[in-house]
């Protein structure tokens, strides 16, 4: 039983600490792009929770909305989480386009 419980210690301290960076798609969607895109999916999710309060309207309405984006920057669902999947499989890569994200959303605050 011990080696059993040291056993799964092990993996999660090993995955907790170690990101698995997962081969690169080949339809990336560039970093840059994928920094506005997950902007304008923040300020969508934004409005969206203060504007809805059934979690049933909020889904229909977050995947109508999030495929009009895609849309806008030519990239289809499975690119976008395809990419996802790259990007956040380097957690100091993620960090850093969430950092970018939160000064584009605080510049467009500011102008407001």
């Amino acid at each position: 039983m011990r080696n059993i419980l040291g056993i799964g210690l092990f993996l999660v301290v090993v995955a907790c600490t170690k990101s698995v960076r997962i081969e690169k798609p080949t339809d990336l969607i560039p970093r840059d792009t994928f920094v506005q895109i997950l902007t304008e999916i923040s300020l969508l999710e934004t409005h969206v929770q203060t504007t809805y309060t059934h979690v049933s309207e909020f889904k229909g309405v977050m995947v109508r909305s999030g495929k009009k984006i895609l849309d806008k920057y030519h990239v289809s669902p499975e690119q976008y989480e395809s990419s996802m999947d790259f990007y956040a499989s380097d957690q100091e890569e993620m960090k850093s386009m969430y950092n970018e994200v939160l000064n584009a959303l605080n510049l467009k605050s500011s102008r407001y």
